[in-house]
């Protein structure tokens, strides 16, 4: 049976290029004291088994999220990100990295109709405004992109943004995996490193050759826009930190979710012990904090006024009715 790492284990951070650095995301886990491990995979490393991580940071890269062919660590990383995923680990996919967990768990991944290369406003509707990750953004935040490809959020996620370039720009999976197409880690830091890569000049001049300039802003812009921009991007990643943070869940839910069927069974028998048989069950008055899939079983965690949080099988309840005054 999978068992759920310790709160302790460090975010595996994986690398596809060497100037494709988590830049202000890794300084924001640090300033939270969240242990986090980088894995160069385009160098060489190995990745490590879920059982070893306390969650997944997967970075952007050149290359596209459908070419195995070339880059055969591409289905390692896919197997990893799916097996993170199952074991409610949090998991934040950033443009290439998105890509890739949107394949992971069924989406699709391809070519956008045109680039987006530089600093450009993202919108995010309803289901964003109300995602508490999201949410920390603002209506319409600025952040750095630079992508050709775009992803087909996987079945049953949630979209969260979009851009009038570009419809996906940010998804939720479950609870806690996002997948976002621009680049939250961006600040003028790296994105003068970018600048500095060789052959960055040729590739955007051919790039506003073949696409409306629109969408693809001069490397004095990029400059220019990041000071501003950069603004949306540190007080993100802050709130990208907090998903990693250890109190995220209840010991309950975090037992719940690292031992999926054990628990499942326990906290049924819990219940019933406690209540009586299914169809004889006492009312429980109380707020209901969320609703949490995992395998073979969807759960609610309902607060009681006493403070007491149960886990309660969805299948188990009877009927549910909206507290009056």
């Amino acid at each position: 049976m999978a068992q759920r790492p310790s709160s302790q284990s460090p975010i595996l951070i994986v690398q596809h290029a060497p100037h494709e650095h988590a830049a202000a995301l890794r300084r924001a886990l640090d300033s939270q004291g969240i242990p986090s491990h980088v894995a160069q995979i385009w160098s060489g490393d190995t990745l490590p088994s879920p059982s070893e991580i306390g969650g997944l940071v997967s970075l952007g890269g050149p290359m596209g999220a459908n070419d195995e062919i070339d880059h055969a660590w591409i289905l390692d990383e896919l197997r990893l990100m799916k097996k993170t995923y199952d074991l409610g680990l949090p998991i934040a996919g950033i443009c290439l990295g998105g890509q890739m967990l949107a394949r992971a768990l069924g989406g699709k991944v391809a070519a956008n109709e045109h680039p987006e290369i530089g600093w450009f406003e993202i919108h995010l509707n309803d289901a964003g405004k109300e995602d508490p990750l999201m949410c920390a953004a603002g209506p319409t935040p600025r952040f750095y992109q630079w992508h050709y490809d775009t992803f087909l959020p996987p079945p049953g996620a949630t979209s969260l943004a979009s851009s009038p370039i570009c419809a996906h720009q940010a998804y939720r999976a479950g609870e806690r995996a996002y997948g976002f197409q621009f680049h939250p880690e961006a600040d003028s830091q790296l994105v003068d490193e970018w600048l500095q890569v060789e052959g960055t000049d040729e590739e955007i001049l051919l790039a506003r050759i073949a696409h409306h300039q629109a969408c693809v802003q001069t490397p004095s812009e990029h400059l220019e826009n990041a000071r501003s921009g950069e603004e949306f991007s540190l007080r993100f990643v802050a709130a990208i930190s907090q998903l990693f943070q250890k109190e995220a869940y209840s010991p309950v839910e975090s037992d719940l979710l690292a031992k999926c069927e054990e628990m499942r069974e326990r906290a049924t028998q819990a219940i019933l012990q406690f209540y009586g048989p299914h169809g004889e069950i006492a009312p429980i008055a109380g707020r209901i904090e969320r609703v949490v899939d995992i395998p073979k079983g969807k759960f609610l965690f309902l607060r009681e006024t006493s403070g007491l949080m149960w886990p309660v099988r969805l299948d188990h309840i009877h009927s549910l009715e909206k507290l009056k005054g």
